[in-house]
């Protein structure tokens, strides 16, 4: 019959084993402790450092102005095509940059708490990090303009239909001027 007493005992560590272990072979030990430091310090010392660069960006809400499109983009489109560097080729038509390729921007966005709020970063290291800080400005315009050139688009085929409509009530003006004639004549 096993009692508990007995269990205690064969679940105990006997950390005194583990401490001779250590005593005996510490300058192997203290070597690797050492050569972790050295190591550590190394990395932290000769990395390059990198600045996270962001910006949030609220999509324009046109309810109002198009009945039948609540957004032009909500936060989800736009951060697939932030994601997918659709903005890419034409950031660097603005900027210009000779350091680095257009394959080597990365932005990383997110949308916090399932809001219609878009938090845009950019990952730099400290000799570019102007460049980063350029790269979200032109972003925004480049956006901007993107927003700016749907709504011209809406905006001339909401003026092109209520043209046609215009149109169409003055010819039937006219039937009904022209059947008005007939009666008339009649």
């Amino acid at each position: 019959m096993v009692t508990e007493n007995q269990i205690y005992e064969e679940s105990d560590i006997d950390l005194g084993k583990y401490a001779k272990v250590i005593i005996k072979n510490k300058h192997v030990f203290f070597a690797i402790l050492l050569l972790s430091l050295i190591v550590g310090i190394c990395m932290i010392r000769f990395s390059p450092k990198i600045y996270k660069v962001s910006m949030m960006i609220k999509p324009p809400n046109l309810e109002e102005y198009f009945s039948n499109d609540k957004e032009l983009e909500n936060a989800e489109i736009l951060k697939s095509l932030i994601v997918n560097s659709v903005f890419n080729e034409e950031l660097f038509k603005r900027i210009k940059p000779n350091t680095i390729e257009i394959e080597s921007i990365k932005f990383n966005a997110e949308i916090p708490d399932k809001s219609n709020v878009l938090l845009v970063n950019l990952d730099w290291d400290s000799k570019t990090k102007d460049l980063g800080v350029a790269m979200l400005n032109n972003l925004i315009d480049v956006i901007s303009a993107n927003y700016t050139q749907k709504v011209m688009v809406k905006n001339n085929e909401i003026v092109n239909r209520v043209k046609f409509n215009e149109l169409a009530i003055s010819n039937d003006k006219e039937k009904i001027k022209s059947i008005k004639n007939q009666i008339a004549e009649a």
